[in-house]
């Protein structure tokens, strides 16, 4: 899993960094073999005004499905961080059991298949035989 950290209008420091990939380490933890990338944007959306303003934007790349896109605004770095590892996360794991409920229906579809070829096969060669 490959993280890749970013910033517009935010000093980035090596406390901040290291925050965000412990937390991504937490939340990714049982799918990691399964997330390509993931590249975190951070934004301070008014600059020195304050407020509301600090936005986090996670990009996941999985290597099954297409790219999970999460996106959170918070007062501070650390909660938009958290939060949107948190939502990322969720979203994540439904993508991952959508795509294998519909592999495993596939699969169960194509045996479903077989079966009935093999089946319609044998009256065939019952009806032949009369």
């Amino acid at each position: 899993m490959n993280i890749d950290i970013r910033s517009k209008n935010i000093v980035l420091n090596n406390n901040i960094r290291s925050h965000i990939k412990r937390r991504l380490g937490f939340a990714f933890d049982n799918k990691q073999d399964q997330i390509l990338a993931i590249n975190v944007i951070l934004t301070d959306v008014n600059g020195p005004k304050g407020g509301v303003d600090k936005k986090c934007v996670m990009l996941i790349r999985l290597d099954s499905c297409k790219e999970v896109v999460v996106k959170e605004q918070r007062e501070g770095i650390r909660s938009a961080v958290d939060m949107c590892a948190h939502r990322a996360s969720k979203v994540v794991s439904r993508k991952l059991m959508k795509n294998q409920q519909k592999r495993a229906g596939l699969e169960a579809h194509h045996k479903y298949q077989m079966y009935d070829i093999n089946e319609q096969e044998h009256e065939y060669e019952e009806l032949a035989t009369y």
